[in-house]
């Protein structure tokens, strides 16, 4: 399925070809020329983890097993896995230049597990860092609203996803009670590095 996915959006016959021409796209759109994927730049992937944020107490912060709501709308390892495969076999990623996560949430178990598996040296991004995961700091670089609050405190963008080159956003499109719906552009809730609502902000 992503393999069809990525085929049919770029209009190429192969995985290889379909990922050249979407970064080559990206690349020219930047201003940074036709070029594709180079070895060595780093991929952020933003997931959607809403079923294990750290303030609702799904996952145990001790054991980081998932104890409720396992069959919540998050998503899915097995789609993680999948665009991991195509971004090392296809892409020629390096899986240490891949980061993958969600700032507010807690990387479980039941997730982290058969992804680390599959891919040891990919970096996975939580709101704890333990067990083997990189704990989400903020970076130095601000993050700037379109609607320029005044009298705020200033955001900064993740650190992971600072310092990556492109930016995945595997978005988890669902129903939402306070958006209506889950897209990409609400995906990025989950990319600062505090409680969206929170205080000052």
């Amino acid at each position: 399925m992503m393999s069809r996915s990525v085929r049919e959006l770029a209009g190429e016959s192969s995985d290889t070809q379909a990922w050249d021409k979407l970064f080559r796209h990206l690349n020219k759109a930047r201003g940074r020329g036709d070029v594709g994927y180079r070895k060595g730049e780093k991929i952020a992937i933003k997931v959607n983890f809403v079923g294990m944020i750290w303030r609702d107490k799904n996952v145990n912060a001790e054991t980081y097993a998932l104890e409720r709501r396992r069959d919540y709308m998050n998503t899915a390892p097995q789609m993680i896995s999948a665009l991991l495969r195509q971004l090392v076999a296809a892409a020629g990623a390096n899986e240490a230049d891949i980061s993958v996560g969600d700032t507010l949430a807690y990387f479980a178990n039941e997730y982290y597990d058969p992804l680390h598996k599959a891919f040891p040296a990919v970096r996975y991004v939580d709101h704890g860092g333990k067990f083997g995961r990189t704990q989400c700091t903020p970076s130095p670089v601000p993050f700037h609203w379109s609607s320029r609050p005044q009298g705020k405190e200033q955001d900064f963008l993740p650190g992971f996803i600072a310092e990556a080159d492109y930016l995945i956003n595997l978005a988890n499109l669902k129903a939402h009670t306070a958006a209506g719906v889950t897209l990409c552009a609400k995906n990025h809730f989950g990319s600062l590095v505090r409680w969206p609502v929170q205080a000052g902000y």
